[in-house]
């Protein structure tokens, strides 16, 4: 020990001055009765002088610092390992693995190395003091984490070499030969296995932007491992399950990524899966050669045609709207004595229909040539329809008009138009029309009482394919607002009025909030296909190895289609029996991504809920299967190549399992000293306190007992 110090931390003159007068009352406020022996008094002033002490501690807070010098003997760092790879190679068996370890150990410690032996598999594992143990039983190898844990393991120690015994294989983390290897001792790498190439092509990844308009040219990337047999390899390119693109690539010997660019023009909106695939005669692992991924497309521009069968409110506010809707063009269509009438440039029957809006149209005054019209549209372009009910429209020509029927039962009422008050539909308030509106502008209280609207029908009942978002109170329930998914295209059907000209009837600006966005919801969910599923995620594939990681990758919308980041996402792996496994699933910047360590053969379900507060944005079901294989028995090979890379990336070198007894006389093993650093705050140790009690305890039971006052 040296360089001995002590520091205070609270001294100054006045401290010292109160320190000195509580010594002087310490030692003269105590008095006896009667004469007693000394050494009772010699024994309380000493217990009193402990207690001064004590408190001065307490006060003056002294630090005691001092330095050691430790002696720090040399140690080699072997990292073995563990997984089942290791002993599928052809002459390789646990116990020459065995014998290979106990060789450099005791190779080592023979020339006074300290040497700790850590087994690895997906993680790095703690130190074993006994190899006969050891299991070669990891389904997965992460070189990379490896590399990692190990360059800060014994910061303090004094490492001469780290030692990798492995055969290079890697199933999870990053390819050790990108990756910059930050090591503080060098590392040498011991080669297991045969070093000839197994030839695999592999897809390694793909990569597309998240979101892409119809009509844009989209870059589709993938890296591709072509280790293969043939003379050439031919990668293909799937859209939703069609071949579209190939290209074709030379296979290499050896380990050498090659990247390869598509590019695709999307003509129609939703959800694109593209699929990057190697098609090959002879094979070792065909489960690694496809990934997919999802690309949203939307539309670029939607083409809505509104037909009215007379003028009414609800249409002018309904096109109001529309102009607040970016990328929608409204075309009017007006029937008025047997005639078409439309203030638009564009002549509607040349143009595609996207989206089509009834109000009160068909009439009973629509003529058969207006109808087939109509229908001829309707047929070749498939587009969604919204339709308006009124006193006007005729029901019987309206389920001629769209091929199916609209209603099984209605009766109207023929006098007058009775108002009636409405409600959510409890089942559907999750809806991402009605839940978009919540986590917008509204409160839940504003949705507890809506205003009322007219309701044109003394009876209503409609087809079964339609789903009611908002329906009449009890005690008689009939639907308001109703949405279908039926002959490929999407419906919504309104038979309540003053829903849209309710801004020209009210105050109430939240109430006329709600019903505006509950248009655009409406309008946005009939035009986009993709409004319905808030939450895209997609897996890499579908079948997987033993020990492969599954990566599950996508984004979150709102029905307006803007990119939510904020989503808290509960994943879970459910296997055959239903036992749960949490998986964490985040915002990488571009999308939300996630991975899943596969251990075990079997079925196994992903589920993953989104939500941003109270609000439910969505669910994800995806099955995957896990066979046996495990994935390290896909490439039983020594992958030289990235062994070579570690050890002259770290100072080291790569040596066959016949030259490890070279490492012996190549590695200095020498002695060093560490200063040591030491403090002492006798202050902070809770005994202090205890000490300090038990003293004045003991003086007082001593001055009771003694006559001492």
């Amino acid at each position: 020990m040296h360089s001995l110090s002590i520091q205070f931390q609270n001294l100054s003159l006045w401290i010292i001055a109160v320190i000195v007068v509580i010594a002087i009352i310490l030692f003269l406020t105590f008095r006896r009765k009667n004469q007693q022996p000394s050494k009772i008094r010699y024994l309380l002033m000493g217990i009193r002088m402990s207690i001064f002490i004590i408190i001065s501690v307490i006060i003056i807070k002294p630090i005691i610092k001092w330095t050691t010098v430790e002696r720090l003997d040399p140690i080699v760092a072997i990292f073995i390992d563990k997984s089942l790879s290791m002993i599928a190679h052809e002459d390789v068996s646990s116990d020459s693995l065995t014998s290979i370890i106990e060789n450099v150990r005791s190779g080592f410690e023979n020339i006074g190395a300290d040497v700790k032996i850590f087994p690895f598999g997906s993680s790095l594992e703690k130190e074993i003091r006994s190899v006969k143990d050891l299991q070669f039983d990891a389904v997965g190898t992460d070189l990379s984490k490896m590399l990692i844990e190990g360059g800060k393991l014994l910061s303090d120690q004094n490492i001469k070499a780290g030692i990798i015994i492995t055969d290079g294989v890697f199933t999870q983390g990053e390819n050790p030969m990108l990756m910059e290897i930050d090591s503080r001792f060098p590392i040498y790498t011991i080669g297991i296995g045969d070093s000839l190439p197994v030839l695999d092509p592999s897809v390694f990844d793909i990569s597309v932007p998240p979101f892409a308009n119809v009509g844009d040219t989209v870059s589709i990337e993938a890296r591709v491992l072509p280790l293969g047999h043939e003379e050439t390899l031919t990668v293909y390119l799937e859209e939703d399950d069609q071949v579209i693109q190939k290209k074709v690539l030379k296979p290499y010997q050896q380990s050498l990524y090659q990247t390869i660019l598509f590019k695709v023009i999307p003509d129609s909106p939703g959800i694109k899966r593209y699929s990057v695939m190697i098609d090959t005669l002879r094979d070792r692992n065909p489960f690694n050669n496809i990934k997919t991924t999802l690309l949203r497309v939307k539309s670029a521009h939607t083409l809505m045609v509104m037909i009215q069968g007379g003028a009414t409110f609800e249409s002018r506010f309904f096109a109001r709207i529309i102009k607040t809707i970016p990328k929608i063009e409204l075309i009017d269509l007006l029937e008025f004595q047997n005639e078409w009438h439309t203030t638009s440039q564009t002549e509607p029957f040349q143009s595609k229909w996207d989206a089509v809006a009834l109000f009160g149209f068909p009439t009973r005054y629509t003529t058969s040539v207006q109808m087939e019209a109509v229908m001829a549209k309707l047929r070749r372009d498939q587009p969604a329809i919204f339709a308006q009910c009124t006193r006007s429209t005729d029901i019987a020509k309206l389920d001629r008009l769209v091929g199916e029927p609209f209603f099984n039962n209605f009766r109207l009422n023929l006098k007058n138009v009775t108002p009636v008050s409405v409600q959510i539909v409890k089942n559907q308030s999750n809806h991402p029309i009605i839940r978009d509106i919540h986590m917008g502008i509204m409160e839940k209280d504003l949705l507890a009482e809506l205003p009322p609207v007219g309701m044109p029908f003394i009876q209503i009942e409609l087809s079964n394919i339609f789903k009611p978002l908002i329906e009449t109170v009890l005690p008689v329930r009939k639907p308001v607002i109703a949405i279908a998914e039926s002959n490929r295209s999407r419906k919504a059907i309104v038979t309540g009025l003053d829903l849209w000209r309710w801004d020209m009837m009210t105050i109430d600006k939240e109430n006329h909030e709600f019903y505006s966005e509950l248009l655009k919801g409406l309008i946005k969910w009939l035009t986009d296909t993709l409004s319905t599923s808030n939450i895209q995620f997609h897996l890499n594939k579908t079948i997987f190895l033993t020990g492969e990681v599954a990566e599950v990758e996508g984004i979150v919308t709102d029905i307006q289609g803007n990119l939510i980041k904020n989503a808290v996402i509960n994943a879970e792996l459910l296997d055959s029996r239903n036992n749960s496994t949490a998986f964490l699933i985040q915002w990488n910047g571009l999308k939300y991504s996630g991975k899943i360590p596969l251990r075990s053969e079997g079925e196994y379900q992903i589920n993953a809920v989104a939500s941003v507060g109270e609000n439910d944005l969505g669910r994800f079901q995806q099955k995957l299967t896990v066979l046996k294989n495990p994935v390290e028995f896909s490439t039983i090979r020594q992958n030289i190549e990235v062994l070579r890379s570690i050890a002259a990336n770290t100072g080291g070198h790569y040596l066959r399992p016949d030259r490890f007894l070279s490492l012996i006389d190549e590695i200095s093993l020498e002695s060093t000293t560490l200063d040591k650093r030491h403090e002492l705050k006798l202050w902070r140790w809770n005994g202090i306190f205890i000490l300090l009690i038990f003293l004045l305890f003991s003086e007082w039971v001593i001055r009771r007992l003694s006559g001492y006052q």
